[in-house]
């Protein structure tokens, strides 16, 4: 069944995303007052944020599957596939 778009369901999307967007930019705040403003310390957060959800992609498939192979090319796949739609916004912070 496929899900009807509604005012609250866009605007419940609408406020997981600006929120979203709202923690990124408060981290990287607080990121750039701790080391002061370079390009290493702008880039942190896009990076340590991969990792992170490939610690916890593997930590929820160690859950539900049994195979140690399947655990590594369902971690291989995630992190190769193409980035969300939210990636495509990045070039407004440079």
């Amino acid at each position: 069944m496929s899900k009807i778009l509604t005012k609250r369901n866009l605007f419940w999307f609408l406020s997981i995303i600006i929120t979203v967007f709202a923690l990124f930019f408060f981290a990287e705040k607080i990121v750039t007052n701790i080391f002061g403003i370079s390009e290493y310390s702008v880039r942190i957060i896009p990076l340590i944020l991969p990792l992170f959800s490939c610690v916890m992609f593997l930590f929820f498939t160690d859950k539900m599957l049994d195979n140690n192979r399947a655990k590594l090319l369902s971690l291989f796949l995630f992190a190769i596939s193409s980035p969300s739609r939210c990636q495509k916004y990045r070039f407004l912070l440079k």
